[in-house]
């Protein structure tokens, strides 16, 4: 090979066996460092939840790309010894491409029970704490202050805070304007794009 790429921390160890026994370069892709940031928990908080981040860190590559989540990545990396030149990032993003993938858009609100006269708020991803969903839960009630018509809230993704979510939505008493889809075959990401009028990335 003439480049070694790693996904994610679990990649790095094996990673930089493979690029010590060619000798060629190896990279290591992250996806965020949001835990890195918090210097102010206790040394033991701190290590026990960011062991795997700090390894990847601390494993020799050529270069490491940080998966850009607005958690001051750059920071974290050079305080674990990270050289700035071998530093990269990816913007978060989404496919803005996908938005007009299908003229029939109207037929796709209807397959996911969006009404014709709502906004579309879109959440897409895993439902675990890494991914906050509950922020966009507790901005619902704003939002729907705020809107000058009916918006509702997609939640496209499953995981464990699933149920924490539906119980907050409870309480909060918002359960008419949110709705939890569940997980989505990839394939069909780009129609609930399509779909939704507002990406929501936490």
């Amino acid at each position: 090979p003439d480049f070694i790429p790693g996904h994610s921390h679990y990649s790095s160890f094996p990673g930089f066996v493979v690029r010590e026994l060619h000798r060629v370069p190896s990279g290591v892709k992250l996806f965020g460092v949001m835990d890195l940031v918090h210097t102010e928990w206790p040394k033991v908080k701190y290590i026990s939840k960011n062991i795997e981040q700090i390894a990847a860190l601390k494993i020799p590559q050529d270069v490491w790309i940080i998966l850009d989540d607005g958690t001051h990545g750059r920071d974290a990396a050079l305080r674990h010894g990270v050289p700035e030149e071998r530093i990269r990032f990816l913007p978060n993003g989404i496919n803005l491409e996908w938005s007009g993938r299908d003229p029939d858009r109207e037929r796709l609100r209807g397959e996911f029970g969006i009404p014709d006269d709502c906004a579309a708020v879109l959440f897409l991803a895993r439902l675990v704490p890494s991914k906050r969903p509950e922020m966009l839960i507790n901005a619902v009630a704003a939002a729907r202050r705020e809107a000058n018509r009916r918006v509702v809230f997609l939640f496209v993704g499953d995981g464990v805070s699933r149920e924490p979510c539906e119980n907050l939505v409870q309480s909060l008493g918002i359960g008419e304007d949110v709705r939890f889809i569940g997980a989505l075959e990839h394939a069909r990401v780009p129609d609930i794009m399509a779909a939704s009028d507002v990406f929501v990335s936490t």
